[in-house]
């Protein structure tokens, strides 16, 4: 589209040149004008806006040399050929040459054009040197129009602040190369050697221009880094914070891509590229690239030969890489990179010292955004613990008043009742008082052991234990807690029996636990109680056929208050605790309890716990095995 405004314009024009045959011919002088044009045009200074650049070149001197010596068709042609080397040598794409070229050959057109409407024909004189000058500085300004126009579209910027940011060093350059080029052209006129007096004065004008345009530049990204550090202020989100200092970067120091990245508080970096597709992840290798590149420096520009492979692939066409990193002691680590798709200059050291100022601004947004992102974290979970202590303090209740109603309704009935019932039904009312009253003292030995496990105030107090005979007996207690309601089928397998040195009241607590929380959530079984001695560690699996856990909640059902699913707590009861005991005291025992899938479905919990070689199974059982034992060890071993 841009290509097309400069082409169809030149082609009105040529059109209506040729209506008034006023483009005459081309004469062979056309390819050396067409060589200076290229030579002159090859150096350049750079005005950088944004993520694209302004060009500054002397090439009206050598417009003037054209419009006093060829044809106005001959003025096209060299400037036109003398364009399309310059963007060959620069190794541009097909798109940006076309442009490059219509741009060129239309703004030669209007100034051969207006030199003709001015010039009468006669000798020269200082209306002819005045008409020349006019010309070159006409073509200098539609040049420096079609030039804005593109890199405002590219940029999404207002046309009239890009052409005016740059109209000064473009300006003063065009005045003072058309001045040379005019005194040039007179000199030759009189001697041909004389043009080597204009050598140091165009050798002057270079470095003038190059020094101006310098100047604007960095006067220009200074503006540019005030707004950035204003514009990045005022972020939260990490990944948010990274992507817009990533965008800034790029804007500073003219680039195509930019890349920020950070450490976390474990080392490892992670990174944002940004282009003009949008933000996203910087890949691994990327970012291990850039950090390792920027190791041994604190700013630098790298050439487009030096590029890591990896961090070129972000954009082939680059021909700089900036890159800064954040100095020791700053409040977040922060490495800043940019991809120029312009080689590098005289202005390279400064493009990496804006970025290295940039870098302090951007190690504290970075910093902020932890902070944020740590207290917005804190927030959630002390809303997430007051909602489960709720929900506690809720299902406390409703715990501690269902055996406490339990328990007084029986005892209040055989008290007003006692003459009229049986002896049966005495006992039964005596059991039902009996049971509630076990639940309720292990409900509140549970709240117990929850303060002092978390205050640190659980004694352990080490001692032999029998696993086995444990496991015995907290199957038995689970069955007289449940009556009438049957157990679902337990199997027992130990491979061999042995003795733990450890608490026991701790350890029955915990297997308590599990083997009830089995019941609860695999009511119809079965479930599998298995031991297993290894050298000087005990393992004890809990196995049930239930519905399992899923992996990304299998940590949280340790947490306290957690009740993953509240209908079946609710209906089965519980307080959300036992698991989160079971876990704590397994510490406080010098063991582990870890939760996994069990094979074919359900759950595994493993309590693993230091303990002493065993004895042989024979001298401590032989036929005094108890019952379950005696049933079951002849099984089938369920694992």
């Amino acid at each position: 589209m841009l290509t097309a405004l400069p082409v169809t314009l030149a082609a009105v024009l040529a059109a209506a040149a040729l209506a008034d045959g006023v483009l005459g011919t081309v004469p062979p002088a056309v390819l050396p004008f067409a060589v200076a044009v290229a030579v002159l045009g090859s150096v350049r200074m750079h005005v950088e806006l944004g993520r694209h650049a302004v060009s500054v070149t002397m090439v009206e001197a050598v417009v003037v040399g054209m419009l006093l010596h060829l044809s106005p068709a001959g003025v096209v042609v060299a400037a036109a050929l003398g364009e399309a080397l310059v963007c060959a040598w620069l190794r541009q794409s097909p798109a940006k040459l076309l442009y490059n070229v219509a741009s060129t050959s239309t703004a030669a057109l209007l100034a051969a054009l207006a030199f003709v409407g001015f010039h009468d024909g006669g000798a020269a004189d200082g209306v002819t040197w005045g008409a020349a000058l006019a010309a070159a500085c006409a073509y200098a300004t539609f040049t420096h129009a079609s030039t804005s126009l593109a890199v405002s579209v590219m940029e999404g910027s207002r046309f009239l602040r890009v052409f005016t940011a740059s109209l000064a060093p473009v300006a003063i350059a065009s005045v003072i190369s058309a001045s040379l080029g005019l005194v040039a052209v007179v000199l030759v006129s009189v001697t041909p050697g004389a043009i080597a007096l204009v050598a140091p004065l165009v050798l002057l004008m270079i470095a003038e221009t190059r020094r101006l345009a310098a100047h604007r530049a960095e006067h220009l990204r200074f503006e540019r880094l005030y707004a950035a550090s204003s514009r990045t202020g005022g972020l939260t989100g990490l990944a948010e914070v990274l992507g817009t200092l990533g965008d800034e970067a790029r804007s500073l120091v003219t680039g195509a891509a930019g890349l920020c990245c950070t450490a976390g508080a474990d080392g490892t970096w992670t990174g944002v590229v940004v282009t003009d597709a949008g933000a996203r992840p910087a890949p691994g290798p990327v970012v291990e690239a850039i950090v390792e590149l920027v190791a041994p420096v604190a700013a630098v520009e790298v050439p487009g030969r030096s590029i890591p492979t990896t961090v070129l692939a972000l954009d082939p066409s680059a021909e700089s890489l900036v890159v800064a990193r954040s100095e020791e002691g700053a409040a977040a680590p922060v490495v800043l990179a940019v991809l120029r798709q312009l080689a590098g200059d005289d202005g390279s050291g400064a493009r990496a010292e804006v970025l290295a100022a940039f870098l302090g601004h951007a190690s504290l947004t970075v910093a902020n955004a932890r902070l944020y992102a740590d207290v917005e974290a804190a927030l959630a979970h002390q809303v997430d613990l007051n909602r489960q202590k709720d929900d506690f303090v809720s299902a406390v209740s409703h715990e501690l008043r269902t055996p406490l109603a339990a328990t007084i309704g029986s005892v209040l009935t055989l008290r007003r009742m006692d003459e009229r019932l049986n002896p049966e039904q005495r006992a039964t009312l005596m059991d039902v008082a009996c049971r509630q009253a076990k639940r309720l003292q292990r409900l509140i030995e549970e709240l117990l052991t929850l303060a002092t496990v978390e205050h640190g105030e659980a004694p352990r107090i080490d001692t032999p234990v029998d696993i086995v005979r444990m496991v015995d007996d907290v199957v038995e207690e689970l069955r007289a807690q449940r009556a009438p309601e049957p157990l679902p089928p337990i199997r027992f397998v130990d491979d061999g029996g042995g003795l733990v040195r450890t608490s026991e009241s701790k350890l029955r607590q915990v297997l308590s636990n599990l083997v009830e929380n089995a019941c609860k959530y695999a009511p119809g079984g079965p479930i599998d109680i298995l031991v297993h001695h290894d050298g000087g560690t005990s393992r004890i699996e809990v196995v049930d056929s239930g519905p399992g856990i899923p992996p990304a909640d299998r940590e949280r059902v340790f947490e306290r208050f957690v009740q993953l699913d509240q209908s079946s707590t609710r209906s089965q009861g519980g307080t959300g605790l036992g698991l989160y005991l079971c876990r704590q005291v397994a510490v406080l025992l010098g063991g582990t309890l870890t939760l996994d899938d069990a094979p074919g479905g359900g759950s595994r919990f493993v309590l693993t716990l230091p303990s002493p070689a065993p004895p042989p199974r024979s001298e401590r059982f032989g036929a005094e095995a108890t019952p379950l034992l005696a049933a079951t060890a002849t099984g089938r071993d369920p694992r």
